[in-house]
């Protein structure tokens, strides 16, 4: 059986908004808001994009966080 068809039948992958994904990457990680200012340029903002109150930039999500939390895109 192939992975595909495997996970497709055996594996439920709950759907995400992006600030959800960031936040349980954040939690998985260990990571603090504080951690993310590097790319968010203020904490303040960090706080605003998690709150949803504040969009991230293309930059900040294809560029940064995916080379900051070690995860890749297809």
């Amino acid at each position: 059986m192939l992975l595909y068809e495997y996970e497709e039948k055996y594996v439920s992958i709950p759907d995400l908004s992006g600030v959800d994904l960031l936040k349980a990457l954040i939690n998985k990680l260990g990571l603090q808001k504080k951690d993310l200012v590097p790319i968010f340029k203020t904490e303040s903002i960090v706080s605003a994009v998690l709150n949803g109150k504040r969009k991230s930039t293309v930059e900040h999500r294809a560029l940064h966080l995916t080379t900051f939390l070690r995860i890749g895109f297809n």
